[in-house]
């Protein structure tokens, strides 16, 4: 009876951790990519270099942000950012998902 009761209490936690280590890991990735595109930006742009670099940089330190922001952090940015500015939000989305397919196709 009490290794069910254990069992019972452990499976939420086990759950949440279960959850926090694919946020985890999904943020990882998104960081890598946005590396990836940053690598992409410096070698293939046409763009003028300083709009370039300028790209590149921004897309290094989301990577970096998001290599190193814990979860509960990052929620708390994109929630605020997303009150206080949400058509730019909006327009971040947009351009993060053209960028995906720019670098998945």
């Amino acid at each position: 009876m009490n290794d069910t009761k254990e069992q019972a209490e452990q499976t939420p936690t086990n759950a949440t951790a279960t959850i926090q280590k694919q946020i985890d890991d999904g943020t990882s990735k998104v960081g890598d990519m946005a590396e990836k595109a940053a690598n992409v930006v410096r070698d293939r742009t046409t763009m003028a270099d300083d709009a370039a670099e300028t790209v590149a940089a921004k897309l290094d330190g989301a990577s970096e942000y998001l290599h190193e922001a814990d979860t509960d952090t990052l929620k708390n940015d994109v929630a605020g950012y997303i009150k206080k500015h949400p058509v730019q939000a909006a327009a971040a989305v947009v351009g993060g998902l053209v960028l995906l397919r720019m670098l998945t196709h």
